[in-house]
């Protein structure tokens, strides 16, 4: 048997290792466009693993925006700041200093929306290629309108940890988010980070009784070197591409799987869409920009491309053009925090960039997610030309102040987020994704409650909010979240799936990424897709 996946990013890797990993002979044929990085960067990262990395190396993984005019960066931020521009543009986020990560996006997924903007792919490794490696599973109630139980998706997440090298201490947080890999020590945290979290520690009993669960941030980050690579060298470069490729990346799975003799990966390839008939799928594809068309059958079709171009394909495929879906998001807050525990540390001295610490609490019956950055250089720097505009005395006295502040990302669950509605307009030779937005009525004034509830119990928390939450987006969501426009139920209808995935209207067709979400809580979602495309692999190759 002959399957075909869609896709090289997490969900597209998970769900080619379950069918590969099952007793069976299922073949599998990874159908991708697979743009890579360039050779400049992959001699950068040679560079700093070498020791040879000086000011220019460094200058090459410095923000997009750092090299614009101040007149442009001050503009660009007041707007910003007030809710008139993308505060957090994922789209502008290198790897080495490539954007190869979003190269060819608007040919290749054509999207367009209000008020955001839309993170695509069409990479080898897709978005895992940019991500900040926040791993957490669904906790119980998250599955209440799910058509299945936690108890089935367990075992999958195991598996997806082993992949992901899950970085995760048994901490107060296990209360809420249940360690499904082997719990680990975690790294060595930076100085803000480790004072609040002993503190935590300290006033644990507290801080549970009033419904806070706070700990180490889940990441997805090799600890230590081993078989597969080597391990978090503590260089602080996490948020400009690891230059040791110590954080996950689907390509790690991808390139274990290369060496299966059941195992094919085919790039230069765009899925335009699929035909069912009694004996196959035969998939049709485009061999890059204004190529030829290409063809092949296959017994069954996995879609991993992405929610919007899973969601291209199967309207395009099934005659579904103009047909409104809900798709759902995160709104995501930004806001500085005072820390009122421990010495000011100068952001120069943080060994290690992505989020350290997370807290969950439900605020009027919304679970909120916090992660929390330290205020590293990395992030000091996509404020930088902001800072330089001030005098002289007061840029020093905000960089004494940013010593004692961190960077929170305040996450609320889908259902209480922006209202998003997607179609899909019929247009050659690709269809175009048309997203309008409704923003939230209620996601500010959660944000707001969250904030003033931190400030209510600063000193057991030991955090003191800064401002107003301010919206990532005009939209008010992240714009990197985007999931469920193909939504597993229990009785499907037009653009919906079954429990295994399994496409409205198709026998051989399965929805495995984002686009099959049938809900979106709060924390990040992509430990949770590789999950599901993996329970979704294992089921179909045991009933091969």
């Amino acid at each position: 048997m002959k399957v075909a996946v869609v896709g090289s990013g997490p969900a597209g890797v998970a769900v080619s290792r379950a069918l590969l990993d099952a007793d069976g002979d299922v073949q599998v044929e990874m159908l991708d466009f697979g743009n890579q990085i360039e050779p400049e960067s992959d001699a950068l990262a040679e560079a700093f693993r070498g020791g040879l990395a000086g000011p220019a190396e460094r200058d090459r993984l410095k923000p997009a925006r750092a090299d614009a005019g101040i007149r442009e960066n001050v503009s660009h931020w007041l707007k910003a700041l007030t809710g008139r521009a993308p505060l957090l543009d994922l789209t502008e986020k290198a790897r080495l200093g490539s954007l190869f990560t979003f190269r060819d996006v608007d040919w290749g997924i054509p999207a367009s929306a209000d008020a955001a903007p839309l993170s695509r792919s069409l990479a080898r490794g897709g978005l895992s290629n940019v991500w900040g490696a926040a791993c957490y599973p669904m906790v119980s109630s998250d599955f209440a309108t799910w058509p299945i139980t936690e108890a089935e998706l367990v075992p999958h997440y195991h598996a997806a940890a082993r992949m992901l090298s899950l970085s995760e201490t048994d901490d107060a947080l296990a209360s809420v988010y249940p360690i499904h890999g082997t719990p680990s020590a975690g790294f060595s945290l930076n100085a803000p980070a480790r004072e609040l979290y002993l503190h935590w520690q300290t006033h644990g009993d507290a801080i549970r009784a009033l419904g806070v669960h706070a700990g180490r941030a889940r990441l997805a980050v090799r600890e230590h070197d081993d078989a597969r690579g080597v391990g978090c060298q503590e260089c602080g470069l996490c948020l400009s591409g690891c230059p040791y490729d110590a954080i996950y990346r689907a390509d790690w799975t991808l390139a274990e799987l290369e060496r299966s003799p059941r195992f094919t990966y085919v790039p230069g390839l765009l899925v335009r869409r699929f035909t069912e008939g009694v004996d196959g799928v035969s998939v049709e594809a485009l061999e890059g920009q204004g190529g030829p068309v290409w063809t092949h059958s296959y017994d069954a079709l996995f879609l991993a491309s992405g929610t919007l171009s899973s969601l291209r394909i199967a309207a395009e495929s099934l005659g579904h053009h103009d047909y409104p879906v809900p798709l759902v998001d995160n709104d995501l807050f930004l806001v500085p925090l005072l820390r009122t525990r421990g010495e000011t540390i100068p952001t120069s001295r943080l060994h290690f960039t992505l989020n350290e610490l997370a807290l969950r609490v439900v605020v009027d019956g919304c679970p909120v997610h916090l992660q929390i950055y330290c205020m590293s250089g990395q992030v000091v720097d996509r404020f930088r030309p902001l800072l330089d505009v001030l005098p002289g005395a007061a840029r020093s006295a905000v960089d004494r102040a940013l010593g004692r502040l961190l960077l929170g990302f305040v996450y609320l669950p889908g259902e209480r987020s922006t209202r998003i509605r997607a179609c899909v307009e019929e247009r050659s030779p690709l269809g175009h994704v048309t997203l309008t937005q409704q923003r939230s009525r209620d996601s500010r004034r959660i944000a707001g409650r969250f904030l003033r509830f931190l400030g209510r119990h600063t000193r057991l928390l030991g955090l003191l909010p800064i401002g107003p939450p301010l919206r990532s987006t005009p939209a008010g969501h992240s714009g990197g979240h985007l999931a469920g426009a193909l939504p597993m139920t229990r009785d499907p209808g037009v653009l919906q799936t079954d429990r295994d995935g399994r496409l409205h209207g198709t026998r051989r067709v399965h929805v495995v990424d984002g686009a099959a979400l049938t809900s979106l809580p709060a924390q990040n979602s992509t430990y949770t897709i590789m999950a599901n495309a993996h329970r979704i692999g294992s089921r179909f190759a045991r009933s091969a």
